[in-house]
């Protein structure tokens, strides 16, 4: 249960990235959001490949891990191009950003298909998608209002928040596990 309403709270802030994207031409280079798409397609193809060659044990944890590391590069990338000014740092952590979560979104799937009872895993997979749909346009009607679109350190925000989310749902996980055992 926690890892469903872990995916679904990291479908709200990825509504936030989804709807500030489109700006990155404002907040970086003139040409940044054509690059950032470029560099979003190379990083979840990486990812795919990547995901096929990692171990096929899962766990809750390493979930809430995959979705911590997304969340850096996309927390460092406004402050390196306000140093450098230059829009190869920012590709790099788009490119690493989007590996992460195409890794996360194949182990996720992975993870309920192998975790679930095959009895249910229709439901369960309804409960996902349906928990989905509903996060992103709450989540976008969300962020138009808490965030400046034309503003690079919304990066900065959107992938500390990640990182926070995805400890927090570890330290929760983790606590939950003891009290069972």
């Amino acid at each position: 249960m926690i890892v469903i309403v872990f995916a679904s709270v990291i479908n709200f802030i990825l509504a936030g990235y989804e709807l500030i994207l489109p700006f990155a031409s404002f907040a970086f280079s003139k040409n940044a959001y054509a690059f950032f798409l470029t560099a979003e397609s190379v990083g979840g193809l990486l990812g795919a490949v990547a995901s096929n060659l990692i171990r096929k044990e899962l766990s809750s944890k390493y979930l809430f891990w995959i979705i911590a590391v997304a969340g850096l590069p996309l927390a460092v990338m406004s402050s390196l191009y306000q140093v450098s000014h230059w829009l190869f740092g920012p590709i790099i952590c788009i490119t690493l950003f989007n590996f992460c979560v195409s890794v996360f979104n194949i182990q996720f799937m992975t993870y309920i298909q192998t975790n679930a009872d095959m009895t249910y895993i229709g439901r369960v997979f309804s409960i996902v998608f349906t928990a989905a749909i509903i996060f992103v346009p709450l989540g976008s009607f969300f962020f138009q209002f808490v965030m400046d679109v034309k503003d690079s350190v919304d990066y900065l925000w959107l992938g500390g928040l990640l990182t926070f989310v995805a400890g927090l749902a570890s330290v929760i996980y983790s606590l939950n596990q003891r009290r069972v055992e």
